[in-house]
């Protein structure tokens, strides 16, 4: 039996990317084939553990350690607080300034 094909379409099974005909013609070789069964059973296996372990909280300080042990400087990032600049320009507009009214040109709106 040709079993390196059929590994590689237990893999994607699980991955949930098979054909239809890719699927059925797996789950005959499965049937006919030990050693392919065991492979998937063991995948599954391997899926099932993977899925239900639990991740791991990383200590707060580990980034900061391995910054520095890689001797990468931590970068500064200024805060920024709004409004922007020209923003405040706009905001600081009264109400009661003239301003043109807005229209749309274009294939949107009338000229």
């Amino acid at each position: 039996m040709n079993c390196d094909r059929y590994e590689e379409l237990i893999s994607a099974g699980i991955d949930g990317e098979l054909t239809d005909t890719e699927e059925r013609d797996l789950r005959l070789h499965l049937d006919e084939c030990p050693a392919c069964r065991e492979k998937s059973a063991a995948i599954d296996e391997q899926d099932r553990i993977l899925a239900s372990s639990r991740s791991v909280k990383q200590p707060a300080e580990l980034r900061s350690k391995v910054r520095r042990r890689l001797g990468i400087q931590q970068r500064s990032v200024p805060r920024i607080i709004g409004p922007f600049p020209h923003q405040r320009e706009v905001l600081a507009r009264k109400d009661s300034e003239e301003r043109p009214p807005h229209r749309m040109t274009g294939p949107w709106g009338r000229a």
